[in-house]
């Protein structure tokens, strides 16, 4: 009986210790994004700023860009990828509802917040208030 009281103990202090931080809730996003080029291209469609003969004119120098590019989210940091560049950012979890998460983010020169959206099929999108440049970018999962 006091080797199984011993065992309970242990299996519930290593489930708490293994949890996410408190009010991190699950984080569906964990993990390596790549850019779907194809969606992102579909979605870039409903920007104001789109232009279909710009967006053709670039449509290869685009795609290889893309292809340089990933996102990485830790339990504490979002780490954008680029060719052999990465920037990572130090962020709490404000809000989690289990499809949409709104990240506080800390960046040298501001603080800003990201909305991380798991769309269908296990897609990513996020969208930042410090800056609109990614808002049309779709994820899928990486490596």
């Amino acid at each position: 009986m006091k080797k199984m009281v011993i065992v309970i103990v242990l299996i519930a202090a290593s489930v708490l210790w293994a949890a996410p931080a408190r009010g991190q809730g699950a984080q569906n996003f964990v993990g390596i994004w790549a850019v779907d080029y194809e969606r992102t291209m579909e979605e870039a469609k409903k920007s104001p700023k789109y232009n279909a003969k710009e967006a053709a004119a670039m449509g290869e120098m685009m795609k290889r860009l893309m292809a340089t590019m990933k996102v990485e989210f830790t339990t504490r940091e979002m780490i954008y990828h680029r060719g052999g560049k990465t920037n990572a950012i130090p962020y709490t979890v404000k809000s989690n509802d289990g499809s949409k998460t709104i990240l506080s983010c800390k960046a040298p020169r501001r603080d800003f917040e990201v909305v991380v959206t798991i769309r269908e099929g296990g897609l990513m999108n996020f969208k930042s208030s410090g800056s609109d440049d990614m808002d049309y970018y779709i994820w899928k999962r990486g490596k």
